[in-house]
């Protein structure tokens, strides 16, 4: 696991052994304590404590399991080029080893699917991206592996996040991945939570300057200009922020967190927020803006908690028996521990 975790004033690497070799992670002196997983009781060991502000980048799972903590991100290239070299290595083998756990609980069912499953899907980082026009990463990978072992049919498309949003609510697809759950997306789907994560406050560290401490504390600054995702949702004050900051003509709309990173390094706005995972593993495969990863700041903010992320199967779309049988697939991925290991 890569995980950098600043806490009172010092820093730990969460990483293998093999990562650090692969990556020249600067040597540690010994093995900290475990962080207990709240959710599910899994450990994640801390070792090569190191000092400095350039670490490594939070896994978008493990970041959930240590709720006192902030990060900070190693530079993209650097990050992205051991990551790749180990994704590489390991893909095979933990989805091979997800198919062998999902498949005895296929293997009592006697029913798949009723039709194709429709499945629009957002750019989001590292957990989606799209090669050559084919949508890839952790989910992409998960969904197709649950569509291997259980029989059912699934047609990938790629939107942009607004529309994906827009298509799921009138239902017009059949799942919407990756989703934080809110009560209004929970009015047109039914939840299935894979993941615990925390959006943030994200800007450009300045030198001198003091980061705002909570989304009030943006809104009391006239001079601090924002830029959010069309289409993202991190619950009721996030939402209203968001309303507020329009009122106030201080937020730009845009399709992709790597619009806002170029605006960014523009100097147009100061800040965005979003999960840590998918701002860094965005910037981070577009070499226009790789270049920030060091600079970046993430600012966990009280009004916005941890929470669950996860996938939402449409109440408009779904039959019944098409939704079960894709809710009981996923709660098998879910327990499995397959989504999380897939982001080491």
């Amino acid at each position: 696991m890569h995980l950098a975790l600043v806490h009172d004033m010092s820093v730990s690497v969460i990483a293998s052994t093999s990562f650090q070799t692969a990556c020249k992670l600067p040597a540690g002196t010994s093995v900290q304590n475990l962080i207990p997983d709240k959710k599910s009781a899994r450990v994640f060991p801390i070792q090569q404590p190191v000092s400095g502000s350039n670490v490594v980048l939070e896994s978008a799972v493990a970041i959930a399991y240590a709720e006192t903590w902030s990060f900070r991100v190693i530079p993209a290239y650097f990050w992205w080029k051991c990551m790749h070299a180990l994704r590489l290595c390991l893909k095979a083998f933990i989805w091979g080893w997800a198919g062998m756990c999902l498949l005895p609980s296929f293997a009592v069912q006697a029913s798949t699917c009723t039709r194709m499953i429709q499945i629009p899907i957002a750019p989001t980082g590292f957990s989606v991206f799209v090669r050559q026009g084919k949508p890839e990463g952790v989910y992409p990978d998960m969904l197709r592996q649950i569509a291997n072992a259980s029989g059912c049919k699934m047609v990938f498309s790629v939107v942009p996040r607004a529309r994906l949003e827009m298509l799921f609510e009138t239902g017009q697809a059949d799942v919407l991945i990756p989703a934080i759950r809110t009560s209004r997306r929970d009015r047109h789907g039914i939840f299935v939570p894979l993941l615990y994560t925390r959006a943030t406050l994200i800007g450009l560290r300045q030198q001198g300057v003091s980061p705002p401490a909570s989304l009030d504390a943006v809104l009391k600054t006239p001079a601090l200009q924002v830029s959010l995702v069309r289409g993202f949702d991190y619950g009721d004050a996030y939402v209203s922020w968001m309303q507020s900051l329009q009122q106030q003509n201080r937020v730009q709309l845009e399709s992709d967190p790597v619009s806002i990173a170029r605006l960014m390094k523009a100097g147009t706005v100061q800040y965005t927020m979003m999960a840590p995972y998918i701002f860094a593993g965005s910037i981070a495969q577009d070499t226009r803006v790789a270049d920030l990863a060091p600079l970046i700041q993430y600012l966990p903010v009280p009004e916005v908690d941890w929470t669950d992320s996860g996938i939402y199967l449409s109440l408009h779309s779904l039959n019944e028996s098409d939704r079960n049988h894709l809710k009981k697939a996923l709660e098998e991925a879910a327990r499995s521990g397959v989504v999380w290991k897939s982001f080491q």
